[in-house]
């Protein structure tokens, strides 16, 4: 990521931003994606998920994750809120602007 963003702001290499652009978007979406995958492991997690009350609705971006190391990732107060939530038998749902596509890889 870094190198990517980088090579965006060097002026003699400005033919090739967009391929730096979606060098800097692929990594990005890789350790976001691989560090909820390593985070969700740690939680715990219902033993069958289910519709029920009490039911709790939250936003992903800002409320679960947080821009901790450059890219979007939860925390461990985000861990752990999931975590005790489950525990205490809540099913949470998520209510986001992200697309449908991209919960679905997240989650």
């Amino acid at each position: 990521m870094r190198l990517a963003a980088a090579d965006l702001n060097e002026a003699r290499l400005s033919g090739r931003a967009e391929e730096f652009n979606r060098w800097y978007n692929d990594a990005r979406d890789f350790l976001t994606v691989q560090t909820m995958r390593f985070c969700a492991g740690l939680c715990h997690r219902p033993e069958a998920p289910q519709w029920r009350s009490p039911l709790v609705v939250m936003d992903i971006d800002g409320v679960l994750d947080r821009q901790v190391f450059g890219f979007p990732s939860t925390s461990a107060a985000g861990i752990e809120a999931v975590s005790l939530l489950h525990a205490h038998g809540f099913a949470v749902a998520l209510d986001t602007a992200r697309s449908a596509p991209q919960v679905k890889e997240y989650c």
